[in-house]
């Protein structure tokens, strides 16, 4: 139950400071909770002390500290027990659960029967500094609790093969029961991240992975853990190891496809040219759930001349489609989404978001390859995505921007066809450089490239525009005569 229901809204009395329930929920109770700690470790003295500390509103309404249910207690205390905190590295959340458990015998007591809270605090590189007993006994105490595991290994440190070892000893351990696993591999040793490959396609239940790592991306896709819920996967820009197998190694069937019905959240981030083609085409066999949201955003070596690089503009027209079906579906039930397009001889990018162009959540979609060592985009990779938006309308879209610097008849091109894939647009934010490059719409009939519903064209940097190119914007763009054209000093591109 949730601890909006339990307390009124509203600062809560525990000892001599107060708690807010906003607080709380924002995960500020356990340092709080450790600094108080610090000062009153000695909760019957503190008892003995009567209630001077308190204010004395407080006493007169004759409230006694620490006199919240056990139900509220219990989720103050799974506030305290979260590892994405920002005070993780110095307050490591099991710290918090343990000195919080020593302020007094009932605290102690609730804590102690509570598995779910030691079960959310398995930060392993705490207990790399730690006695083995430690961790064996907070393992004991999350009985059968799913495990939530934190660990980093670094390549540039000197023990990091034996820490990576103790880290994939627990993990391998409790592999099947792990719940939630945040992993940084930075590793330099061929024959340990083999290891690591080996375990991390072995099956699980787990249902959140978030993997960083010297490994390319698409050597760590969990094939074997069909619950998924979400699932981030980056290799590090500095990446070390190429390990053989990949796409047509045996656990990636070439025929068939894998469910993965509970997937909502799809994170990739590549800086391997050479993985792009592999993760995409595990991109294709993969079916998640319905209203599953992608960010994936890799770099491609247009200067490799290999099979791989010439099967991308292939896979590009299976996968985005496929996933923007799925944002699609996922958009149906937001008032007004964001999108915004790219596409320059360097990146082609399509951006969309619930709540704008600056907020960052997961229910971000973005498909956008980067093209590594300065080199034109490949024609027929932008081709393709382009032609990747045909027979979708995403009419939920009400602002769209625009970035299209690249030859004329690509300009045009994409223009025309992200006004049909957008015919809801509204506000239209584009930089003067793309309607230039879009010359030929100046020449063409108007209805050629429509936004019926468009009120308002936002233009940056629009110097070049002649006055009469300005006025006619709006009809040719197919807007009305109340359509208002703005115009701006800066670059929309830089906001982007």
């Amino acid at each position: 139950m949730s601890l909006a229901k339990q307390v009124t809204p509203g600062p809560i009395a525990v000892a001599n400071f107060t708690l807010d329930v906003d607080l709380c929920r924002n995960a500020w109770a356990g340092p709080c909770l450790l600094r108080f700690n610090d000062h009153h470790s000695d909760f019957d003295n503190f008892q003995q002390s009567g209630m001077s500390t308190l204010s004395p509103s407080i006493q007169e309404q004759g409230h006694r500290p620490f006199s919240l249910d056990h139900d509220t207690l219990s989720e103050i205390f799974i506030l305290c027990a979260d590892m994405t905190h920002k005070d993780e590295d110095h307050i490591p959340a099991v710290d918090t659960v343990r000195r919080i458990s020593q302020v007094s015998s009932t605290w102690r007591q609730l804590i102690l029967s509570s598995p779910l809270l030691w079960a959310r605090v398995i930060n392993l590189n705490r207990f790399w500094d730690c006695s083995p007993e430690w961790l064996n006994e907070v393992a004991r105490r999350t009985k059968t609790s799913g495990l939530y595991v934190k660990a980093e290994v670094f390549w540039d440190v000197h023990d990091t093969v034996e820490r990576s070892k103790f880290i994939r000893k627990f993990v391998g351990e409790h592999w099947r029961r792990i719940h939630d696993l945040d992993l940084i591999i930075k590793l330099d040793d061929f024959e340990e991240a083999k290891a690591w490959l080996s375990l991390l396609s072995s099956p699980s239940d787990i249902q959140y992975l978030r993997i960083l790592s010297t490994i390319q991306t698409w050597e760590l896709f969990p094939l074997s853990c069909p619950h998924l819920r979400a699932l981030e996967l980056s290799d590090d820009s500095g990446s070390l190891l190429f390990i053989p197998g990949g796409a047509d190694s045996p656990r990636f069937p070439s025929a068939g496809r894998t469910s993965f019905a509970s997937l909502k959240r799809l994170d990739i981030k590549g800086h391997w040219p050479s993985s792009v083609a592999g993760i995409m085409s595990i991109l294709e066999r993969i079916n998640p759930a319905d209203d599953c949201s992608l960010y994936f955003d890799c770099t491609v070596d247009a200067s490799e001349s290999s099979s791989e690089l010439e099967s991308i503009p292939a896979h590009i027209a299976l996968v985005l489609p496929k996933y923007l079906r799925h944002v699609k579906e996922h958009l149906s039930s937001v008032e007004s989404p964001f999108a915004s397009v790219v596409i320059t001889k360097k990146r082609i990018d399509l951006f969309m978001s619930p709540s704008g162009p600056s907020t960052h959540d997961d229910d971000e979609f973005r498909f956008a390859l980067e093209f590594a060592d300065g080199r034109d985009t490949l024609t027929h990779f932008i081709r393709n995505f382009i032609t990747s938006f045909e027979s979708l309308k995403l009419r939920q879209v009400n602002e769209l921007s625009l970035l299209i610097h690249h030859d004329e008849d690509i300009a045009l091109a994409a223009m025309v066809q992200l006004a049909e894939t957008f015919p809801s647009v509204v506000n239209l934010e584009v930089d003067a450089s793309t309607l230039l490059q879009c010359v030929k719409i100046f020449q063409k009939p108007a209805g050629l490239i429509s936004f019926p519903a468009l009120k308002d064209i936002t233009i940056g940097l629009a110097d070049p525009m002649t006055p009469g190119q300005l006025a006619e914007l709006p009809h040719l763009l197919g807007g009305t005569s109340q359509t208002q054209v703005h115009l701006r000093t800066e670059n929309l591109s830089e906001f982007w």
